[in-house]
């Protein structure tokens, strides 16, 4: 079965402001580049099989299921929808930085 990948806003502006982390901070706006769609690109990949994520430290804090993709040391949070067939960026973090149940949707 194929999922459509749905990246929330939330989500979004959590990758967004790390492309612009390493754009401005780091002053790499051509890695920033390359990064982001390296990311955008793995989100796309969980179209097929994205149970073959682990769970996410963040699935101890929700009712639901939550996995984690990692790209270089960046997590996305998602979640799989089985009666839509959608599985839902709900969020992302870098790997050192803790998780905050407070980043994810309730429900």
């Amino acid at each position: 079965m194929s999922y459509r990948v749905v990246v929330t806003d939330t989500a979004l502006e959590a990758i967004r402001g790390q492309a612009r982390f390493i754009a401005i901070d780091q002053q790499l706006p051509v890695t920033a580049a390359r990064w982001l769609r390296r990311v955008l690109d793995a989100a796309d990949t969980l179209a097929d099989m994205p149970r073959r994520c682990s769970l996410a430290p963040e699935d101890a804090y929700r009712s639901y299921e939550i996995r984690w993709l990692d790209i270089d040391d960046f997590m996305l949070l998602f979640t799989v929808v089985e009666e839509t067939g959608t599985v839902l960026v709900i969020g992302a973090r870098h790997s050192r930085r803790l998780p905050r149940a407070t980043d994810l949707p309730s429900g």
